[in-house]
């Protein structure tokens, strides 16, 4: 008696479906629909910032300091935009007319604020009191700009994630005592 084979053939689309690895928007990524690099900046004193989007799976970016030493500083981005840097709620950092690399850590300490709340309540504590200050600084004014709770609070955030994940870096974002 002959032993009755139950395999059937499966087609490679079936056999895709069944043994998906990557979702379709990674999929898209590593067979070039996305080109995941956004963008590379020069940091002010040396370095760089380079930002990676992933296509909805999230984003990151990876700074260079001038001394070889890398950086990654998860769910956020960089683009250019005004006059001086500021992080906007959906977790790009504008990097303005130049870029520190304790600024960026500064500016990824706002990144974490604005996780706490939505773009509204973000804009309308931190930006307001932000943009005002800075406003003061443009004009000559000395405002003091670290000393403000939302400012201050921002670098301690970055300082911290820069203690937990890069313990003894040598950098920190600035602050006022």
């Amino acid at each position: 008696m002959k032993k009755q084979n139950n395999l059937k053939k499966l087609s490679l689309d079936q056999l895709k479906i069944m043994n998906s690895v990557l979702s379709p928007e990674q999929q898209a990524m590593h067979m070039g629909g996305i080109d995941p690099i956004v963008t590379c900046h020069d940091l002010t004193g040396g370095g760089t910032v380079e930002s990676w989007d992933l296509g909805g799976t999230g984003s990151y970016s990876i700074v260079t300091a001038p001394d070889g030493k890398k950086f990654v500083f998860d769910g956020v981005r960089v683009a250019d935009g005004g006059l001086s840097a500021y992080t906007s709620s959906d977790g790009v950092v504008h990097i303005g007319s130049g870029l520190t690399i304790d600024e960026f850590i500064h500016e990824y300490g706002h990144y974490l604020q604005s996780l706490e709340t939505n773009s509204f309540g973000y804009y309308g504590t931190v930006g307001l009191e932000s943009g005002y200050k800075n406003g003061l600084e443009f004009i000559g004014i000395d405002s003091e700009y670290y000393s403000t709770g939302y400012e201050n609070d921002a670098s301690n955030r970055g300082n911290s994630y820069m203690g937990y994940y890069y313990p003894n870096s040598g950098y920190v974002a600035p602050t006022t005592p």
